[in-house]
């Protein structure tokens, strides 16, 4: 069954897909999450094309586990998606996964060797790199979102497994 995972944003919303196995997870996208009823129909649209059976959304609680205003905002997003969609919905807890991406980007750079010293370069060209690069940030935050829910539902059916 293929799933969706959601990062959901203030400006965007990160999206990845699990393979049919649920596997593994991919970043797959980014969606501008500034109208809301577009960005819905944008994520809706996807899970057609890509015949997704279940949406996974992200919730950003804090370290002690408390809900605070980006949970709340996450929360009516996802009560708007529930309108407009029969699929599943399941919330994930996002702790850190921003951070996690953000660390696995930074890795990656350093290894491919297109890291580049920072400086306060305010072109064109360095605007919309940053933002290029936010876009794949958020995308593998809603892969890491994926892939503990995705190993999380697998462990659980492992340990509900008996021995004949």
């Amino acid at each position: 069954m293929i799933n969706l995972g959601l990062d959901v944003g203030e400006r965007r919303i990160g999206v990845a897909i699990s393979d049919p196995d649920e596997l593994i997870a991919t970043p797959l996208t980014v969606i501008e999450a500034g109208n809301t009823p577009e960005a819905i129909a944008n994520i809706l649209r996807l899970a057609k094309e890509y015949g997704a059976r279940e949406l996974v959304v992200g919730l950003p609680l804090s370290l002690s586990g408390e809900a605070g205003s980006q949970a709340e905002a996450v929360i009516s997003f996802v009560e708007g998606l529930k309108e407009r969609t029969e699929l599943p919905i399941s919330m994930w807890d996002e702790r850190l996964s921003t951070v996690a991406a953000e660390r696995l980007l930074s890795a990656a750079e350093l290894e491919g060797g297109r890291r580049s010293k920072r400086t306060r370069d305010t072109s064109k060209r360095s605007r919309q790199d940053a933002s290029e690069r936010k876009g794949r940030r958020d995308a593998m935050a809603a892969a890491f979102i994926l892939q503990g829910f995705l190993d999380r539902r697998r462990n659980e059916k492992h340990a509900t497994r008996t021995i004949d």
